[in-house]
């Protein structure tokens, strides 16, 4: 009986060191980047027209939200490839006074494989504040 437990201890100990194969690095892993637009718009609800938001989607379309009153927000899209050009651009559409368009900033942060997001670019300007980055 003693015997029989033993084998069954080795036949065990085989399939456990059988199912552990090593990785032979042959495998080519491709990398998955998320983007993050973020953005604030400071002003007064005084825009006719408001503030376009206008960003890159995952398949390189060009995304337009309007915003008629202050906002701080942001936008994740992903996963997209390397080689993606992220667009973020913001632009006040109407004003009656020229020299009433409110501040507005924006930034470009990236995420490689789950990890957390780095800064890659950042602007401020008015009445249009555009910055882009390319994946590399």
């Amino acid at each position: 009986m003693k015997k029989w437990n033993f084998y069954n201890f080795l036949f065990l100990l085989a399939i456990c060191f059988s199912a552990c194969a090593k990785d032979d690095g042959n495998e080519s892993v491709i990398d998955e980047y998320y983007v993050k637009y973020e953005y604030r718009i400071h002003g007064s609800p005084n825009y006719t027209n408001g503030i376009n938001v206008i960003f890159s989607n995952e398949n390189g379309a060009d995304i337009t939200t309007n915003y008629k009153i202050s906002v701080d927000s942001y936008t994740v899209i992903g996963p997209v490839k390397k080689g993606f050009n992220a667009k973020l651009k913001l632009q006040a559409t109407y004003t009656p006074n020229p020299f009433a368009f409110p501040p507005l900033y924006g930034q470009i942060s990236v995420s490689k494989n789950g990890s957390p997001f780095v800064l890659k670019s950042s602007g401020n300007n008015s009445p249009t504040m555009a910055i882009n980055y390319t994946i590399q």
